[in-house]
Formats: C-alpha cells, sequence, structure tokens
C-alpha cells in the first residue's frame, strides 16, 4: 500500500491493511508491506493517487512487474483484498491494458 498521512481514504483504508497484514504473518509468499509516498520517492514505483495497491512478484521481475489493484481502493474491503492477492500469487492476476 502506498499512501499519504494526509489522505482520508489512506486513513479509512489502514485498518483493513493492518487486518490483511497479520493475517498474512506466516505466509512465506507474501510480504504486507505499506509505505508513505509524499515521504518515499521509490524510482520506478508506478503510484498515480493514494492509496495504491501494488502486488509486486518476488525475484527478478520485482523491479519490472508491478500490477495494480483492479479495483477501488478506497473501496476495497480486506476479503477484496485477500482473494486479489491469491490470485496475484497464482499468477492470474494482470494490469488492465
Amino acid at each position: 500500500m502506498v499512501y499519504n498521512n494526509l489522505c482520508g481514504d489512506c486513513k479509512k483504508m489502514a485498518p483493513v491493511w493492518l487486518k490483511l497484514a497479520k493475517q498474512n504473518e506466516d505466509n512465506s509468499e507474501v510480504v504486507i508491506a505499506k509505505i508513505d509516498g509524499e515521504k518515499n520517492h521509490v524510482e520506478d514505483l508506478h503510484v498515480g493517487h493514494f492509496p495504491t495497491f501494488l502486488y509486486i512478484p518476488n525475484g527478478p521481475k520485482a523491479s519490472t512487474e508491478q500490477i495494480l489493484y483492479d479495483g477501488k481502493a478506497y473501496e476495497a474491503t480486506l476479503d477484496d483484498l485477500k482473494i486479489w492477492i491469491e490470485k496475484c500469487v497464482r499468477g492470474e492476476c494482470k494490469n488492465e491494458e
């Protein structure tokens, strides 16, 4: 999750993201992380708005492949995000063209 501390939608989604992180604590395939997009500039991180949910696969493609959450981030439920991450881990997520 890329967020901004002044963003109301980010504040709304923070507890959902935290629950998702807690549910994945023991999952070695998934790391749930967040970064303040205003304070930290990460080259090649594709962020158009806050909050932004990105799936970045582990391994050599990590720096080039980022999959943007395909729903409205500010309306996402815990279940929506869980399903999206599970699909991405299975390789079933793609960015809309």
